[in-house]
């Protein structure tokens, strides 16, 4: 089964631009602001951030990519399945929210 990356490193393969270029050769990820945790078998860096498989929409392979924009893509999610209008609160920060009622929490790494 073929697949075709189409964000690497949180840019198309084709972006030729400096901030593409730096983030590749900084294995930087641009959705956590560090390098990317994402390792192959081999223990190199993946940086393939969504993929496509042929004949197919795109798929996000990295769940860090769901962190971009303040966890805007987690927000819209929770908006559509629970209501708008509910506090958003990634985990680690779970601690520093803990008035009562209704809340949506984001676990993850």
């Amino acid at each position: 089964m073929a697949l075709k990356i189409l964000e690497f490193f949180g840019y198309s393969p084709g972006d030729v631009s400096i901030e593409a270029a730096a983030a590749r050769k900084g294995l930087l990820c641009p959705f956590i602001g560090s390098q990317c945790t994402k390792t192959l078998n081999d223990g190199l860096v993946s940086g393939a951030c969504t993929v496509r498989q042929m004949n197919s929409t795109p798929i996000i392979c990295c769940p860090k990519r769901l962190y971009a924009g303040a966890h805007q893509i987690l927000q819209d999610t929770a908006n559509a399945v629970f209501g708008p209008g509910l506090p958003f609160i990634p985990g680690n920060k779970i601690d520093l929210n803990p008035g009562n009622g209704r809340r949506v929490f984001a676990f993850g790494s």
